[in-house]
């Protein structure tokens, strides 16, 4: 007989692409080819697109009916009736310490604000098992966890020669000549630092465009302000805030390459899918994403956008030269959902 398996879906919208939803989306694509269970996914509110993940089609759609908060409060009355339930946004059912279920949990980070510390301290005290996503989010925790990593689907984030973009990259009126910015509009992520580079690299690159891929965080009015200060031409800056995973494979393939420079950060999904379409990402000099290195010279200090300038303009002149060689086919190879998937498995 099948176990049951649930999992908490109730903040999956496909329009708001954190990196929660990412790993998600991810890994239950993986998860569900496993034939051992019977998976049920929970969820506020349905969107037909939905029906595009591949798990969608593995499993049964249960509506919550209900707002965010009473969302836990709901999950409660339905810990009796599964074998495992899994809450991957740092949330669990605080009342249910002696409920049938196993219930596990996936932290991504140890919370970048009180609201987000609390709820994760209160996740991993009533988690029966624990997983995070890094061993730098691991070691910011109070109880251990299995590191299970992420992982990139190469059947989505792949490749493209340029015959074959044409066609999209006019349907997406995608810039000639870009760098990108994969996450969320926020300080955490960098933004300010990252225009105020961009005001450094332009004076060099007149003809450079700045493609920011991720939901608005920071107030938009405080950001064009920003640009304006900076005397950065407005339409040399490109906000995207919500692009399917196929569009976004067509940025990916089209940009020069990535600029990931985040002050904290769980574990860098981004990077990873940039690695996929072979396209290099200049990086932060953070713990959490040393193992992504392919050159040294692709590292910064997030809090100098001088130097973050700098190394965009060398990488831009070819002054600093890399090659997708061993490192890179290590680093694809280690970081994929069927290994996350295994891992997790072999340890609820």
């Amino acid at each position: 007989m099948k176990k049951r398996f649930a999992i908490d879906c109730s903040k999956l919208n496909i329009r708001e692409k954190s990196g929660t939803h990412r790993f998600l989306v991810g890994f239950l694509n993986e998860l569900t080819k496993n034939k051992e269970f019977e998976f049920t996914f929970f969820y506020n509110q349905f969107d037909s697109a939905l029906n595009e993940f591949d798990f969608v089609k593995r499993g049964t759609m249960r509506s919550l009916q209900v707002k965010s908060f009473y969302t836990q409060l709901y999950l409660l009355k339905e810990l009796k009736n599964f074998d495992y339930f899994l809450f991957p946004w740092q949330t669990i059912p605080f009342l249910g310490l002696f409920s049938r279920a196993r219930k596990l949990a996936v932290i991504h980070d140890t919370g970048f604000s009180l609201k987000a510390k609390l709820f994760t301290f209160l996740t991993q005290v009533c988690a029966d098992k624990l997983f995070s996503v890094s061993k730098f989010t691991a070691e910011g925790l109070i109880k251990p966890s299995i590191v299970i990593s992420e992982g990139v689907d190469t059947s989505i984030f792949h490749n493209i020669l340029l015959k074959d973009l044409s066609h999209d990259r006019k349907r997406l009126n995608v810039p000639d000549f870009f760098i990108l910015t994969l996450g969320r509009v926020e300080k955490r992520k960098n933004i300010y630092n990252n225009l105020e580079a961009f005001s450094i690299i332009q004076k060099y690159f007149p003809k450079l465009k700045y493609v920011i891929i991720g939901q608005f965080v920071e107030s938009e009015e405080d950001i064009y302000s920003f640009i304006a200060q900076l005397k950065i031409d407005r339409n040399k800056i490109v906000f995207k805030n919500f692009i399917s995973d196929f569009d976004l494979n067509i940025y990916l393939n089209c940009m020069e390459f990535m600029v990931f420079t985040p002050k904290i950060e769980g574990f860098g999904l981004p990077v990873l899918e940039a690695y996929a379409v072979r396209k290099l990402a200049i990086l932060s000099r953070i713990q959490a994403l040393a193992d992504f290195e392919l050159t040294a010279n692709q590292f910064v200090n997030p809090n100098e956008p001088k130097e973050i300038a700098e190394r965009v303009i060398n990488t831009l002149k070819k002054n600093e030269s890399f090659k997708f060689g061993k490192a890179f086919k290590a680093i694809i190879e280690n970081y994929s959902w069927k290994n996350s998937v295994a891992n997790f498995i072999n340890n609820i």
